[in-house]
């Protein structure tokens, strides 16, 4: 399931799996993504929500164009507001169960553990996590995405969530790293990067750059709150360009970028790489799209900034 735009898939059925990303780095839209993919296809999903409301998860699906009667056939919303008791432990089982779900999202990994008085700093306490939710919703059938924060270092990040190492070692699928290069807003078209951290199934990784650079995660705003959501690999330039993108150009804005070390308007950039007008800011595109560099817009003006060096397609 998660089907990349050329029909790689991310998920595994019945594994449990985690996307990591900052706030507002698109980790909720991605999930849903996920959620309205399987409804499409008439699958039942779970979605077990500590950061928001219904109405907000519900209004995105519909967005997403799920039709109503989708959503209400097909689509099981919990906000859990106390600790989770054996009994309602059993309820969520028996909903996986009966409905024969395909995937159950938790959005909040570290909200749930607060919850239920568990450090996200202790390996047990992790465990207990897993233990007391993740694992009895995966043997009732379902596969499991875990939605979580990570740390604002980069620098000390690592490979897994804030908090426990267990956070990591207790997923058996795919977890993913995602990091915002456009922001999400209304009328904005959002795009994160998506790098794998963890594979361990180990299907995914042949089909990433380097083994680890998935691709990037595009929501394009199609106007009255409408929008449309695509996962591409790296490389895949953006819908309307009407040229191929120059390596040559690729190369050149990255270092310029990389010298300049802040944000360089694009008239500045366009001056230090030197070339075709055009086909830089088709290059330029693509190096935001694929995570290599950051666009913020003011007004007219467009600004970019190094993310990370691009130093051609074979390396």
């Amino acid at each position: 399931m998660w089907r990349r735009s050329d029909g790689v898939c991310l998920l595994y059925a019945g594994k449990v799996h985690a996307i990591n990303a900052e706030s507002e780095s698109g980790k909720t839209w991605m999930a849903l993504h996920v959620c309205a993919e399987l409804m499409s296809d008439g699958e039942q999903v779970v979605f077990i929500d500590f950061e928001d409301s219904a109405s907000t998860i519900v209004g995105r699906l519909v967005d997403l164009g799920v039709p109503k009667n989708v959503v209400e056939m097909c689509f099981h919303y919990i906000r859990p507001d106390e600790p989770l008791s054996d009994e309602a432990r059993a309820g969520l089982v028996e909903l996986v169960t009966t409905t024969t779900a395909g995937i159950a999202v938790v959005d909040g990994v570290t909200e749930a553990m607060v919850q239920n008085g568990w450090s996200i700093n202790d390996n047990d306490d992790t465990a207990k996590f897993f233990a007391r939710l993740v694992r009895p919703i995966q043997l009732a059938g379902a596969a499991v995405l875990l939605l979580d924060h990570v740390t604002k270092s980069k620098d000390g990040r690592g490979r897994h969530a804030i908090g426990a190492q267990h956070k990591l070692s207790g997923v058996d699928g795919a977890v993913y790293l995602a990091e915002g290069t456009r922001p999400y807003g209304r009328g904005l078209n959002g795009a994160s990067s998506l790098t794998v951290m963890k594979d361990r199934p180990g299907h995914v990784r042949p089909s990433c750059r380097d083994g680890k650079a998935v691709g990037t995660f595009r929501l394009t705003s199609l106007g009255e709150g409408k929008v449309r959501p695509e996962l591409v690999p790296v490389g895949t330039v953006p819908p309307g360009s009407v040229a191929e993108v120059k390596e040559e150009h690729l190369v050149r804005l990255s270092q310029a970028l990389a010298n300049n070390g802040g944000w360089m308007s694009q008239t500045k950039l366009e001056g230090a790489a030197t070339g075709n007008s055009f086909g830089l800011r088709l290059a330029a595109t693509w190096l935001v799209a694929s995570g290599f560099a950051e666009l913020r817009e003011r007004g007219q003006a467009k600004e970019y900034r190094h993310v990370k060096p691009y130093q051609g397609l074979d390396e």
